[in-house]
């Protein structure tokens, strides 16, 4: 997996006395890494979850690494966000 997670998704400037700032430093607020992990979640649950070949390759590449479903689940969502930002460099 990669290193690099993307820097900040929803960065804050900073202001002395808003929301989400301690002391006038900026908020970094969530990796870029992880949202677009969350969004390839998203996807994949809303459609690997179904009844149907989806499902049943989510099933067996679990079994396949000895893995529990959901957290292959959570494995691919990270596989295709570090895609996301090798291609958003390139």
């Amino acid at each position: 997996m990669s290193a690099d997670n993307g820097g900040p998704a929803f960065p804050n400037p900073g202001h002395d006395n808003g929301p989400g700032n301690y002391r006038g430093h900026p908020a970094a607020g969530m990796a870029l890494r992880d949202y677009f992990a969350a969004k390839a979640m998203q996807a994949q649950v809303a459609t690997d979850m179904v009844p149907g070949h989806a499902c049943n390759a989510l099933l067996d590449a679990a079994e396949k690494h000895d893995q529990d479903p959901v957290y292959r689940l959570a494995l691919n969502a990270y596989e295709v966000a570090d895609a996301m930002l090798k291609a958003r460099a390139a």
